[in-house]
């Protein structure tokens, strides 16, 4: 009896490990022939963001941003979000103070945006103004926005604000 029922738990566990394995690999494949995303593009999956390694029908590797190697379970992944297949979208927010030229300041941040366009970055355009974000008595942000193709969105969004707070600090614009 005993042997019985030792078989019994060992034989439960082998049908749950199984069933965990096959949703692995039926995930994979679906993934695979869908190709929802391959080998060197930037995406974030479940929480991480990164380069895909590789693609299995088990696992997918991810060098995340931070140079961590993630193993994930195809049957785990629920979110893709793949940057690799087309622009996204980026935008910096300045703040300035309410008591500036309006008009005056957007000529200056358009202007800077073509100039910063120009020079070769990864945008499919240039950073534009788009409108005033927000504004209380003593600020007003103003959002520019353009499209470029990740990675590398953080360090082309840390560049243009370095340029902008310099460019206004030099046409005497009070930064908020």
């Amino acid at each position: 009896m005993p042997v019985v029922t030792a078989a019994g738990v060992i034989g439960l566990a082998i049908g749950f490990g199984a069933q965990k394995l096959v949703k692995d690999v039926i995930s994979g494949f679906f993934i695979l022939l869908e190709n929802q995303y391959a080998v060197g593009e930037y995406v974030s999956i479940s929480g991480v963001t990164g380069t895909v390694v590789e693609v299995g029908m088990r696992i997918t590797r991810i060098r995340g941003n931070d140079g961590k190697l993630y193993l994930l379970s195809n049957g785990d992944i629920s979110l893709i979000c793949n940057y690799s297949r087309g622009a996204v979208e980026v935008s910096v927010d300045v703040t300035i103070s309410a008591e500036e030229d309006m008009d005056r300041v957007v000529r200056i941040l358009n202007q800077l945006g073509e100039e910063f366009g120009l020079t070769g970055r990864k945008t499919e355009g240039r950073f534009q103004v788009v409108g005033m974000l927000s504004f209380t008595a003593g600020a007003v942000t103003i959002r520019l926005e353009t499209k470029a193709l990740p990675p590398g969105i953080e360090e082309l969004e840390m560049a243009f604000r370095e340029k902008v707070r310099q460019r206004l600090l030099a046409e005497s614009v009070k930064l908020a």
